[in-house]
């Protein structure tokens, strides 16, 4: 789009192995931003030490503004309110843009779209843990032309027109997680038009241990039940919950009834491997296979019960607010 301004904002924490690199993708874009925002959460490693050395080299003007204990929402409001720009570009730190992912993403614009965004593919993997999470990322190769109309933006890989985003608001900072999938239900249920760019891509890196990438997935689907719409929209988390909730059930039971409650946890056990088995069969490697079959059982657990509390907490949160009118 010519004669359009652009603005690349991101919010960050601690992201001293991945912030040389991340940023060197963007000031190397074949269209290049006007400048570049950067909310930073009060990083205690070296990013903002890194940041500093390569302001002084980078042709684009970088702005750093640290929010210590901000929340990303809260960053992703501070740089949109600080953008000048009539585009918005938006990333993770966690990622790496392929050098035409500008310019590519400007033609979802051109297209008339009023939110865009590309895929996401991981970075080739180096560790067994990073082969077995590449096996939960989605393959967008395989893609219909309805999964595409059904795909959501991600803040990680996305790019907004001011002028619309302007109608719809601020991002959740009641929300600690997935509240770029709550602001993006919210542009949707306005009318904004959203365009999916195939082959604008982002490579991205996967956590780096089990217990950060279990955390994750527990600590966004808590969101996604606070923001209870969430849930209602993904009807996987009906089945998770469900299943999560019998599971329980059958082991308390199975104190009383022993052979009801072992016949009870004998389903459920066939539903965990089934589960396991779609997302573990996708690798050759038997390792990896194991080790992926044991992972989505802990995903699960993570996301129903991540789901379950966080709409009891919605729930507490919404008797206390009858209670103080």
């Amino acid at each position: 789009m010519k004669n359009k301004t652009i603005t690349f904002g991101c919010t960050l924490l601690n992201e001293e192995d991945n912030i040389e690199t991340f940023l060197n993708s963007i000031t190397e874009q074949s269209i290049k931003p006007q400048e570049i925002v950067i909310v930073d959460g009060g990083s205690t490693d070296r990013t903002l030490e890194i940041i500093k050395r390569i302001q002084k080299e980078s042709k684009v003007p970088i702005k750093v503004v640290v929010s210590k204990g901000a929340n990303i929402a809260k960053g992703r409001n501070i740089y949109t309110r600080l953008a000048k720009s009539d585009l918005l570009f938006s990333g993770d730190a966690s990622t790496r843009f392929e050098k035409d992912w500008i310019k590519k993403l400007l033609k979802g614009f051109e297209a008339g779209g009023d939110v865009v965004f590309g895929t996401y593919v991981p970075e080739e993997p180096k560790t067994i843990f990073d082969k077995v999470v590449n096996t939960r990322v989605r393959d967008y190769s395989k893609y219909s032309e309805e999964d595409w109309a059904k795909e959501e933006p991600s803040n990680r890989q996305a790019a907004y027109k001011m002028s619309s985003w302007k109608k719809v608001g601020k991002f959740p900072e009641w929300m600690n997680r997935a509240d770029d999938a709550w602001i993006y239900e919210k542009a949707k249920k306005m009318g904004l038009k959203f365009v999916p760019v195939k082959d604008a891509k982002v490579y991205w890196k996967p956590r780096k241990s089990l217990k950060e990438y279990v955390n994750l997935a527990y600590q966004d689907s808590l969101s996604d039940g606070i923001a209870v719409n969430i849930i209602l929209r993904r009807k996987i988390y009906f089945a998770e919950i469900f299943v999560a909730l019998f599971f329980v059930f059958s082991v308390i039971y199975s104190f009383f009834n022993r052979i009801f409650g072992f016949i009870a946890m004998g389903i459920v056990l066939a539903i965990f491997l089934a589960y396991a088995l779609k997302t573990s069969l996708k690798s050759k490697e038997i390792i990896v296979c194991i080790y992926a079959g044991i992972i989505s059982v802990l995903l699960f657990f993570a996301h129903s019960f991540g789901a379950i509390i966080g709409l009891i907490i919605k729930l507490i949160r919404l008797i206390k607010r009858e209670k103080n009118r």
